[in-house]
């Protein structure tokens, strides 16, 4: 993990390696690349862990301008997840400032991004 020095204070909700949790779901951030950080998330996102979420993403796309956000270890997500990564995307592409994308869907995640056509607007990578 690399520490870097960024123009503003860092949240430390984005501090890397810092894990947070919020009823089942838990963040972790690290960032070894420059202006990157990986999101890995573990638990569920939905209604109760929302909020928890948004405010990672948030964090994430204002100090970096590529955002990972690994769910791997997301056992599920609902429309509240689903609405916080589209919004996300949307923010970083109005802003012209870098890029979000999802990696290591599990199948039940998958599904909802291909269902619901999310997959054509945040780009999902399989495994680095």
């Amino acid at each position: 993990m690399l520490d870097r020095k960024l123009p503003t204070p860092v949240p430390p909700s984005c501090r890397p390696g810092t894990p947070s949790s919020n009823a089942s779901l838990d963040v972790t951030t690290s960032d070894g690349v420059p202006d990157r950080i990986v999101l890995a998330m573990t638990g569920a996102i939905d209604m109760a862990t929302g909020k928890a979420f948004r405010d990672a993403l948030d964090d994430a796309i204002e100090h970096a301008q590529d955002v990972i956000v690994d769910l791997s270890a997301v056992t599920f997500m609902d429309s509240t997840g689903l609405n916080a990564l589209v919004r996300c995307a949307r923010q970083t592409r109005q802003r012209s400032a870098g890029t979000v994308r999802i990696r290591s869907p599990r199948p039940v995640v998958r599904r909802l991004l291909d269902v619901t056509g999310a997959d054509r607007v945040i780009p999902v990578e399989a495994d680095p």
